[in-house]
């Protein structure tokens, strides 16, 4: 069974070199850029998969703070079902992401520090 990694990371908004140094490793950067600009109130999200790397990623906002949440090893499928439980659950935290992950994979994953 693989090991998979949960992964996060927060940027203020208004921080242009913590936004900088945020949006670097996210595959969807530009697709967040574009939500950044037209939508800068928040209450957004926006979720991408690397089938080369097999890395889920989903990046949320609400208005002042960026987060992005990451699982490594995982299929587009699977990608899909973290989103949905996920956002059924209504938490939108690094825990709530974690519990997402384990409910779809059924495994234990864990926390990159």
């Amino acid at each position: 069974m693989a090991r998979h990694k949960i992964l996060d990371a927060y940027a203020r908004i208004d921080d242009e070199e913590g936004m900088t140094a945020f949006l670097m490793p996210i595959h969807a950067s530009g697709r967040v850029r574009d939500f950044l600009a037209r939508r800068p109130g928040g209450g957004w999200g926006v979720s991408s998969y690397d089938a080369e790397t097999r890395v889920a990623q989903l990046v949320l906002c609400n208005g002042g703070i960026v987060a992005c949440y990451a699982v490594t090893d995982v299929t587009l499928e699977q990608a899909g079902e973290i989103c949905a439980v996920f956002e059924k659950r209504g938490h939108l935290t690094a825990e709530a992401y974690k519990s997402a992950v384990e409910a779809v994979l059924d495994a234990s994953a864990t926390s990159a520090q």
